[in-house]
């Protein structure tokens, strides 16, 4: 019997990090230095092929189940989040009918009704002004006291100057067409918003 026995473990090059079976883990096994597989000839090399094909064809076989149940899940999810908008949506159209028969709360910007579990809220159509590069022109022209030295319009300032005419146009307090503002109108939109 030989003086020395020597722990050799049986590792096997994996790609991507995989981790193999429980058949193929690397497991120390005591064995004689004289009983270590050895590559020396070419049968045991071919051998050698045929024990990584095997193992990457095992490889291949776990992660196509893996895929196929991570695809089967995600197809789960989807559809689970498709039923459930689809019941919010119809609980959602019921709610908006059923505002439009009552007489909510109102204040300039909302119309608001409240509910032991939450509010029905309707946020009004509104307009804005958005400045555009045009704006800078007229505003050196018609008003360069709100035009600062680096050439940008004091908006904030000006806009409180505006108004918007019932065809659309923007004008000055005073009644001077302003070129460079677009007139923005959002939409109404209604929401529903529970009590946490």
């Amino acid at each position: 019997m030989p003086d020395t026995v020597e722990v050799i473990s049986e590792v096997f090059p994996f790609d991507n990090g995989w981790e193999p079976a429980d058949e193929f883990m690397p497991i120390p096994i005591e064995k004689t230095a004289q009983d270590a597989f050895v590559v020396n000839d070419d049968q045991k090399a071919n051998w050698a092929l045929k024990k990584i094909a095997a193992i990457r064809t095992e490889q291949q076989r776990l992660i196509d189940v893996a895929e196929a149940e991570v695809k089967f899940y995600q197809t789960k999810v989807a559809q689970y989040k498709e039923e459930i908008e689809n019941k919010i949506e119809y609980f959602q159209r019921q709610l908006y009918a059923y505002f439009d028969t009552i007489e909510p709360a109102e204040t300039k910007t909302t119309k608001k009704y409240k509910l032991p579990l939450g509010n029905i809220v309707l946020t009004k159509s509104q307009d804005s002004l958005k400045e555009t590069p045009e704006l800078l022109k007229w505003m050196k022209k018609y008003s360069p006291k709100l035009v600062k030295s680096v050439e940008t319009v004091e908006w904030g300032k000006f806009k409180k100057q505006l108004l918007i005419t019932a065809d659309g146009k923007v004008v000055t307090d005073g009644g001077e067409v302003v070129e460079g503002v677009n007139v923005i109108t959002s939409q109404e939109k209604i929401e529903i918003k529970l009590n946490k």
